[in-house]
């Protein structure tokens, strides 16, 4: 698949950026490449001029840019970009071998691959053998473009807010940082985005991969609708709200799933913190006193367990 439907800005992305704007000092990240806190309206900034910087190195519309990523954080990041630039973002799994993922990125016809720097030997070795041309991290990685380099300095986010959620610290828990404009209602994740006018039902936003039978790899075109759909039917199973603080585990699965909910945990105002498998396990939640976690099937979370709302990621 080489040739995919434009997307004229994605409902959901569209309505995530418009929201964003509604919700300053309240914290929508913590872990973006190091950086402890990203407000909501810093986090609409950032991706908005990360889809600038896309297209300044030749993204256009249509286009497919694989994501291969360790945390979170820039998950979010990077799959709103890359909708936000009218092009396709496809999750590569993060249990794919070298020649997996060079098959997708051949298939799927990327050009551009987003990746962390600890993944970036992998990404590198999986580029050489595919029609990638750009891989790009998020941070410093040899033989790579370092993102932050090719975004304007004044888009990085930094601690310019009082986010109104801080982390909790040896004195005690969480508290509010003062006064920050209220958080808008929360409403259903996805519930209107069916009926917005300009979303053609066959745009595609979202290309992920997933094994078939016989063990090949296959293209599992998300379209805007269907994507809607899903992030319907998380908002009853998937309770969060702006109160909320999840601790997320790295990308896992086909990248469906996994890029739904924390597309619907953000439409739903709560704050996504990003931890490695390691810090999961450890009890490491970055100080913050978390209330939910996304995490694969079985796994490990040290800590306070049983105060946590558990959420898992399938394929």
């Amino acid at each position: 698949m080489t040739a995919i439907e434009a997307v004229r800005h994605p409902a959901v992305t569209r309505q995530l950026l418009e929201l964003c704007r509604q919700r300053p000092g309240t914290v929508a990240i913590a872990g973006l490449a190091g950086m402890e806190q990203v407000s909501y309206p810093q986090l609409a900034d950032f991706t908005m001029s990360v889809a600038a910087a896309l297209m300044r190195r030749g993204l256009r519309d249509r286009d497919v840019v694989a994501t291969y990523l360790a945390d979170a954080a820039s998950h979010v990041v990077a799959t709103h970009a890359i909708r936000a630039a009218e092009a396709v973002p496809s999750p590569v799994a993060p249990c794919r071998t070298v020649l997996e993922i060079a098959g997708q990125l051949a298939d799927c016809g990327a050009r551009i691959l987003l990746t962390s720097p600890e993944l970036a030997v992998t990404a590198l070795a999986a580029a050489d053998r595919s029609w990638v041309r750009q891989v790009i991290t998020f941070g410093e990685a040899a033989g790579t473009v370092n993102l932050f380099s090719i975004v304007p300095a004044g888009a990085v986010p930094c601690a310019g807010e009082r986010p109104a959620v801080m982390p909790a610290t040896a004195a005690g828990p969480a508290q509010p940082a003062g006064p920050a404009a209220p958080a808008a209602p929360a409403e259903p994740a996805g519930a209107d985005l069916a009926e917005t006018a300009d979303v053609q039902p066959d745009d595609i936003a979202l290309l992920p991969y997933d094994r078939e039978p016989g063990g090949t790899l296959a293209a599992r075109p998300v379209t805007s609708l269907g994507l809607a759909r899903h992030l319907g039917e998380l908002a009853g199973a998937v309770r969060v709200g702006p109160e909320d603080v999840v601790v997320a585990a790295p990308p896992a699965g086909d990248g469906l799933r996994y890029t739904a909910i924390l597309d619907h945990m953000l439409l739903s105002g709560a704050t996504i913190v990003a931890r490695s498998a390691a810090q999961l396990a450890a009890g490491d939640f970055g100080g913050y006193r978390a209330t939910a976690a996304l995490v694969p099937a079985g796994a490990d979370i040290g800590g306070p367990r049983d105060l946590l709302r558990t959420f898992t990621i399938s394929g």
